[in-house]
């Protein structure tokens, strides 16, 4: 039942995308300098975020959890503990020995700067509240006893990112140029035309 329930989110997802490709085209058409410059600058930031961040999360088949494979765990450490240490997962740690750990005075830290683990937190934590709240679930116990992290939690994560970074993207646009047409077109070049489609 959860499974069939995932896919109808996934196949809304991908038919209001759709949608939003084609709204994006009619702007295009119709004059997009004419049309975009009726819309207020919070509607064309909505737009923004809700066209990258569905893009992303429900088209996108390309996830690349490698070097970023210990960022939510970093990031539960940091609300759990107050610390970036790996020691509450001694046990998973211990048993995926590879070159996104090191080991300093005995105890083991994600190898990567912890950047995307301190972006990570209110995600994270957000999904600590809900797994606890509605499920009755310890986020940290769950990722310990199965070994693994619950499929998009990490891509839903990093798709706000992506997103979050494309609103900036566009206003610096909005101030190197005088239309919102050439900002949006920076925008969606660094969304879809750069490693952030590839491996954001």
């Amino acid at each position: 039942l959860i499974g069939r329930l995932l896919e109808t989110v996934l196949t809304v997802g991908k038919i209001f995308c759709l949608v939003c490709v084609v709204v994006a085209v009619l702007i295009g058409l119709r004059g997009g300098h004419i049309f975009l410059s009726s819309l207020s600058n919070s509607s064309v930031l909505v737009f923004i975020f809700l066209f990258v961040f569905i893009s992303h999360f429900f088209w996108s088949d390309i996830t690349t959890s490698f070097d970023s494979k210990w960022s939510i765990h970093t990031a539960m450490s940091l609300i759990r503990e107050g610390n970036t240490d790996l020691d509450e997962y001694i046990t998973l740690v211990e048993s995926h020995q590879d070159y996104t750990l090191e080991r300093i005075n005995n105890h083991y830290y994600n190898f990567y700067p912890i950047g995307t683990s301190i972006l990570a937190i209110p995600y994270v934590f957000f999904v600590d509240m809900f797994m606890r709240s509605g499920f009755f679930i310890d986020f940290e116990q769950f990722i310990n006893q199965y070994s693994l992290i619950p499929a998009g939690i990490e891509k839903f994560t990093a798709s706000n990112m992506i997103a979050l970074s494309s609103l900036f993207i566009y206003l610096i646009g909005c101030f190197l140029f005088e239309t919102r047409t050439y900002a949006l077109l920076l925008t969606f070049i660094f969304a879809f035309c750069t490693p952030a489609w590839s491996i954001g």
